[in-house]
């Protein structure tokens, strides 16, 4: 591929990627079988593979694919892992001036049906594959109150999200910041993660199971102190109080990643907490028994995706690895867990 790769996502059994450039391709986690899942002319990205490996979800523009579509929007469509099946799912509207954006797509392990966020109006839906019928969980809240970030648990129990709807959902939320929220998968039950005073906190990610979340902070949830800073949290989802895994400290972390047992967190982050050196993206790994951290990149690596069993972590670099040089180009790599293991 010669252009920009990004946005990889791996299967549960780190067997399957996807990834996209301005189209989504596929392609095994040995770097064999690589391929366009589906030749069309609009733009596409955002791609999500479910855990079993058996359906890509994505976002389209100025697609031609068969389903509902807004022309200049951006909705969700599926594909088939063999490339079969390409279709649209939703089509967002923005009242009468045009198309709306969808965003943060979502999807069962099964395959079945995918949570997203509807990033026009702030609601928070599911849509079903089969039948494309979208179900509304987390109405819009108002202009300013926009929930987004949707994540759901593999076994469609529990959704995570974030949202400053402090009124909508009862809690007590003093800056009106945006916090991480969950709910159950019916969209019942909406529940704080977080409450911060001063900040807000993003980015969730579920185990499978539903029973432990990680996202990231600027505010301080455990009530530690410290400098202020992107954080990553690890908080089991019954009522314990979320644990740092990141020292405290200016930086910016993103793309936070959960295998199915919880174990531990992978994230890109612009400060490696083993040296306090800031400025350069990397992926590490923070253990969520001791709070370790663990930098698994060395040239210039964000946007990892770990499969649900823990074994294997996709993400984007310009950077050599395996003994293949550099590019001007973001390629995507897989790695081992641990840092070893580059295609």
């Amino acid at each position: 591929v010669s252009t920009d790769s990004g946005m990889p996502s791996i299967s549960d059994d780190g067997e399957r990627v996807v990834f996209t450039t301005v189209q989504i391709w596929g392609v095994l986690a040995d770097g064999s079988d690589l391929r366009m899942l589906f030749d069309d002319f609009g733009l596409y990205d955002w791609p999500v593979i479910s855990g079993d490996g058996g359906a890509v979800y994505f976002r389209s523009q100025l697609s031609v694919l068969p389903g509902p579509a807004c022309s200049s929007g951006q909705d969700l469509g599926v594909v088939d892992w063999d490339g079969s099946n390409a279709r649209t799912l939703t089509h967002t509207e923005l009242g009468a001036t045009g198309c709306g954006t969808t965003g943060y797509p979502s999807p069962l392990d099964d395959g079945s049906s995918v949570v997203y966020s509807d990033l026009t109006s702030g609601e928070i839906l599911t849509v079903d594959q089969a039948t494309a019928t979208q179900v509304r969980l987390i109405p819009a809240p108002g202009d300013y109150d926009v929930c987004s970030g949707s994540s759901v648990s593999g076994d469609g129990s529990v959704i995570a999200f974030q949202c400053p709807a402090s009124v909508l959902f009862g809690d007590a939320n003093p800056d009106d910041g945006r916090e991480t929220y969950v709910m159950d998968g019916d969209g019942t039950n909406p529940r704080p993660v977080t409450d911060g005073v001063v900040g807000g906190s993003f980015a969730p990610d579920l185990t499978s199971d539903g029973t432990v979340a990680a996202f990231v902070s600027w505010a301080d949830p455990g009530a530690e102190g410290g400098l202020p800073g992107a954080r990553v949290y690890h908080a089991p989802l019954d009522g314990t109080t979320p644990s740092r895994l990141t020292p405290p400290g200016a930086h910016s972390t993103c793309a936070v990643t959960l295998p199915d047992d919880g174990a531990f967190v992978v994230y890109a982050s612009d400060t490696d907490p083993t040296t306090g050196d800031r400025g350069v993206f990397e992926v590490y790994r923070a253990d969520a028994a001791s709070a370790v951290v663990e930098r698994l990149t060395t040239a210039v690596a964000d946007q990892p995706h770990v499969s649900g069993d823990g074994g294997t972590v996709v993400f984007r670099s310009r950077g050599s690895y395996g003994g293949v040089p550099s590019s001007l180009t973001y390629r995507v790599w897989r790695m081992d867990a641990d840092g070893t293991g580059f295609v």
